[in-house]
C-alpha cells in the first residue's frame, strides 16, 4: 500500500464496494505513509485484508519494499504497470510476476519522462501493451463475463479525468480527437483513458471512446 496508482486502485475498489488486499512494507504500528492510515482502516472495515511479514513496530525502510513486492506479485493473477522508472519497485514487481508465471501488462510510457523508461523496457522485454481494458479482460473470461453493478459516476469524477470526461459523449471519439480537444498529448491521454476505463467511466467502442454514465447489472 503506497501512494499513486496503488492507492487509487485500493480506493476505487472500495468505492465500487469491492474487496481489496494491501501489502505493507512495515509493521502494523507504522503504516507508511501516515496519510494511508485512514485507507488502511477502510480496507479492514470493508472485509478487505492488510498483510505484512514484519513485526508490529518495524518502521518502513527502502529494503522492505522489494521484499514486499514478491508478495504483491504472488497474490496477483496478473500485473498491470501504468508508470515505472528504470529499476523501480514496479519493475521489480513485474519481474517477480514473470518468474512466478504471471502475465504482465503495461501502458506505453512517454519517451521524455523518467516514469516512461521502465514501462517501455517492460514492453520490450515481453509485457503486453495495453491501450484499453479489453486487452486484459479478453484474456480472463471469468472477469469479462461478470455482471456489472449499477453505478452512476456523474457526480464524482476525479479532477485529473474531468477534461476528458467533459469532452466525450455517447458518440465514439478517437484518442487523437480527445487529445486535440483537451490540449493533451496522445500518450498521456491514452494512459488516462486506460485508468478511466478501469474505473468504468469510459468504454471503448468501434471508432473510439464513449462516456459511460451507468453500468447495468
Amino acid at each position: 500500500m503506497a501512494i499513486g496508482v496503488d492507492k487509487i486502485a485500493h480506493s476505487e475498489t472500495l468505492r465500487a464496494s469491492g474487496k481489496t488486499i494491501a501489502v505493507i512494507g512495515s509493521g502494523f504500528n507504522n503504516v507508511y505513509p501516515k496519510e494511508n492510515l485512514e485507507l488502511f482502516k477502510n480496507i479492514l472495515k470493508n472485509d478487505g485484508l492488510v498483510l505484512t511479514e514484519y513485526e508490529d513496530d518495524v518502521k518502513a525502510q527502502s529494503k522492505n519494499f522489494p521484499e514486499r513486492n514478491r508478495i504483491v506479485a504472488g497474490l496477483s493473477r496478473a500485473v498491470l504497470v501504468i508508470e515505472a522508472a528504470y529499476r523501480s519497485g514496479t519493475s521489480i514487481t513485474a519481474g517477480l510476476a514473470w518468474k512466478q508465471g504471471k502475465k504482465v501488462y503495461a501502458v506505453p510510457g512517454r519517451l521524455d519522462s523518467k516514469y516512461g523508461v521502465g514501462v517501455n523496457k517492460l514492453i520490450q522485454d515481453g509485457a503486453k501493451i495495453v491501450t484499453n481494458i479489453s486487452d486484459i479482460l479478453n484474456e480472463f473470461s471469468d472477469w469479462n463475463n461478470r455482471k456489472k453493478r449499477v453505478v452512476n459516476y456523474n457526480m464524482n469524477v476525479k479532477k485529473e479525468y474531468r477534461r476528458i470526461y467533459n469532452v466525450i459523449s455517447d458518440i465514439p471519439m478517437s484518442i487523437d480527437e480527445i487529445s486535440l480537444k483537451t490540449n493533451n498529448d496522445v500518450i498521456c491521454t491514452s494512459k488516462l483513458l486506460v485508468l478511466m476505463e478501469l474505473e468504468d467511466l469510459v468504454e471503448q467502442r468501434l471508432g473510439g471512446y464513449i462516456k459511460k454514465n451507468i453500468e447495468e447489472e
